[in-house]
């Protein structure tokens, strides 16, 4: 029987990190199978391509894999076409973000009508299948990381001429992002021959933080007004996959103290490895999956600059998240896909997916 695989995506999503992950896993299942990319943006959209898709199934001449990519898909409405689905000759594949802990009942009922089918529940980290297997059961979960823009890989590095030490942090300027606790350990590492680099912007987007924005920015400009050598401290905005690749190849390493409720991955940290940069990360949800991964420390202590070649660094990035590398993982699991179960109907109470969290995510 002969296999065709749609990939169903969404308007843009307002973080720009999620626009790149769903780039470059379209191109991965585009590179892996015979792919087409479905933009479901509104309700008439997504019901033109069931219709469609509910008649193919039919047919039995040939095998669907449907391929839900990112997290603006209404997954109600998925639930609802696919009562009509032959489930003999459609897989469904659904990627799970960090966010699902915010969705669970439309999870639920997703899963629930695709009880019997064939398919998968795919996550990008260990922790968060763990999480996930918590809330959603037995499901047949797969892991398959984020792949790296292969610009990341292609842009040759400049030579840089002696400049200060230049410690970098790249993501939104949230509490949840740890950026008050950088703050606290730049205290304890500044020196005048040290310099701190914030690419980001200040984001009130996140709905786990307990400071308005405006009350986070305050304590933010307190904290760094309390440090000596506070001109060693620079906050810029980038705007291009280029303009990061030339600040993270300035910097000497990168660091990240995240603890972000919705952090299971980890991008900036990885497309940092790629560079041959060392990253000084927290140990918190997608960040504990490099633990062997040259390169990455959690321990201050334990940075060592001298005995790290970025070469070294960069290879095991490539053979781990390269576009590549995500391919072939992509059209591997595909042979081993499971059959989704029904989910357990039971209120999770906030306080107790919180504990699961930090259970999952946390040291």
């Amino acid at each position: 029987m002969n296999k065709k695989t749609f990939i169903l995506v969404s308007k843009k999503s307002i973080w720009p990190s999620h626009e790149r992950v769903k780039k470059n896993l379209t191109l991965s299942y585009r590179r892996a199978f015979q792919s087409k990319k479905i933009l479901v943006s509104d309700m008439d959209s997504l019901s033109k391509f069931f219709k469609e898709l509910i008649a193919l199934s039919w047919k039995e001449k040939k095998h669907y894999d449907v391929v839900l990519l990112d997290v603006g898909i209404n997954l109600n409405q998925i639930a609802h076409f696919s009562k009509w689905v032959n489930p003999k000759t459609v897989s469904f594949h659904c990627l799970l973000h960090g966010d699902f802990i915010l969705r669970i009942e439309e999870w639920r009922t997703l899963l629930n009508q695709l009880s019997g089918f064939k398919g998968s529940l795919r996550v990008c980290s260990e922790p968060m299948h763990l999480l996930a297997q918590k809330i959603l059961g037995s499901q047949p979960f797969q892991v398959i990381p984020f792949p790296i823009d292969s610009i990341f890989f292609k842009v040759k590095k400049e030579k840089i001429t002696k400049s200060p030490e230049i410690i970098s942090y790249f993501g939104r300027i949230t509490p949840d992002k740890g950026l008050l606790d950088l703050l606290k350990l730049w205290k304890k590492i500044k020196s005048p021959q040290r310099q701190l680099h914030l690419y980001g912007d200040f984001d009130s987007s996140s709905l786990h933080s307990l400071d308005s924005k405006k009350t986070f920015k305050n304590k933010f400009k307190k904290m760094r007004e309390q440090i000596e050598h506070d001109q060693s401290i620079h906050q810029k905005k980038l705007t291009s996959d280029l303009q990061i690749i030339r600040a993270m190849d300035r910097s000497s390493y990168i660091i990240n103290c995240s603890r972000f409720v919705h952090e299971e991955y980890g991008l900036a940290v990885r497309e940092a490895l790629v560079r041959g940069k060392p990253v000084l990360i927290s140990r918190w949800g997608g960040h504990k999956d490099l633990e062997s991964v040259p390169g990455a420390f959690f321990d201050l202590k334990k940075l060592n600059l001298k005995k790290m070649k970025p070469t070294d660094i960069k290879r095991s990035a490539q053979e781990k998240f390269s576009i590549e590398a995500v391919t072939k993982r992509i059209r591997a699991l595909n042979l081993s896909q499971g059959v989704f179960i029904p989910v357990e109907t039971k209120e999770f109470k906030r306080d107790q997916i919180k504990k699961w969290v930090q259970l999952y995510f946390g040291a």
